[in-house]
């Protein structure tokens, strides 16, 4: 899945509409994208080239994300490619000889997958946009994905900071964040996604 610039994709919905499983979906199915099972290729090019492994980067700002979720979510879109793939190919030779070589394979997969994962948790808006600081000075050879979940917390963090200050530091903050991170869309290896709660009138 490839992010087109200048805006990131933006999820809308109230809480518990699926904003957060359709970013880990849409994480797993980026990191996951080439990782199916080798052995049920049929006719693979001498010469081609390894798919590219992509990072991807999970902001959990609603500090709610487990790791038994992400977990399942990763392992249940593998195993529908690894299955897909074998639906299309003949089975081995010696199939029962290769299940457990082809378990081992889809567990490899699913590791490698969730290494490349990195979660962070800043607790307020300048750690966010320390974050984004860091990302951005960062080169990369390959494509990374980022994931923000979500928006909301850095509303009620900014508006509170707002009501006891008495200033309007809090809305500056928000909104130097969000062009922090309209700025990463611009670059060619970063897919941003972001999910945005409704609120309320």
């Amino acid at each position: 899945v490839v992010t087109r610039p200048p805006s990131p994709w933006q999820v809308f919905g109230p809480s518990g509409a699926g904003k957060t499983e359709l970013l880990l979906t849409l994480a797993a199915d980026m990191m996951l994208a080439g990782a199916a099972n080798p052995a049920l290729s049929r006719s693979p090019e001498p010469n081609a080239k390894p798919a590219r492994r992509r990072r991807c980067v999970y902001v959990d700002l609603d500090g709610r994300l487990s790791g038994e979720r992400v977990y399942d979510v990763f392992r249940g879109r593998l195993r529908r490619l690894w299955d897909a793939a074998a639906d299309v190919n003949a089975a081995p030779p010696n199939a029962e000889a290769a299940v457990g070589s082809d378990e081992a394979a889809f567990e490899a997969a699913l590791k490698a997958a969730l290494t490349d994962l990195t979660v962070a948790r800043p607790a307020s808006t300048r750690e966010f946009m320390c974050l984004l600081e860091v990302l951005a000075a960062e080169r990369r050879s390959e494509p990374f994905g980022l994931m923000v979940d979500s928006l909301g917390p850095l509303y009620w963090h900014d508006k509170f900071a707002v009501e006891a200050s008495g200033g309007a530091t809090g809305s500056a903050l928000m909104g130097a964040a969000v062009q922090q991170l309209l700025a990463l869309t611009a670059r060619r290896d970063v897919a941003v996604f972001a999910a945005v709660p409704q609120m309320g009138a």
